[in-house]
């Protein structure tokens, strides 16, 4: 089959087939008479298999390493089993990150619905942001330490200024 059929079969994008064919992790053979690339049901199963591998987060180098250890006959359940595990305990912490995101992101809300709108500076460019945001956010996008603390809720005073209280 052409690499549209193997499209049309799959689902799979035809480009993306053709970047996989490219990298290896597919071989087509070659059609005699037009060297067009003719894919069989090997390269079916293959696609099919790169597409569960994907899912689970395998890196295309990691399905590589998979495809070439089953090519010369190992085994490939055990490095499977330690990269999904692997991908669990990474996917676990990116969870623990968003829940604490979360819980910065309603506390920060909480802390603005009791605030009015407070005057801009020349000096701020939007004070709810800057006023609120925990330190150690704020620090590990700016590549800091990692304290972490929220900074005192400000005081609008007459006149508008605002005071931040130590």
């Amino acid at each position: 089959m052409t690499v549209e059929e193997l499209s049309r079969r799959t689902g799979v994008v035809a480009n993306t087939i053709r970047y996989y064919t490219r990298i290896g992790l597919l071989r087509p053979r070659r059609h005699p008479s037009n060297s067009y690339r003719l894919y069989g049901d090997r390269d079916l199963k293959r696609l099919s298999f790169i597409g569960h591998a994907k899912w689970l987060g395998l890196s295309l180098a990691e399905i590589r390493g998979l495809i070439q250890t089953a090519e010369a006959g190992g085994s490939t359940s055990g490095t499977a089993r330690k990269i999904v595990a692997q991908r669990a305990a990474d996917v676990s912490r990116q969870i623990a990150g968003l829940m604490e995101l979360e819980r910065e992101l309603t506390a920060a809300l909480v802390a603005w619905n009791d605030q009015p709108d407070l005057p801009q500076s020349v000096d701020s460019i939007c004070p709810l942001i800057e006023l609120y945001v925990p330190t150690r956010r704020t620090e590990r996008a700016l590549g800091r330490g990692s304290r972490f603390a929220f900074r005192a809720s400000p005081v609008v005073l007459d006149g508008g200024n605002i005071e931040t209280p130590e």
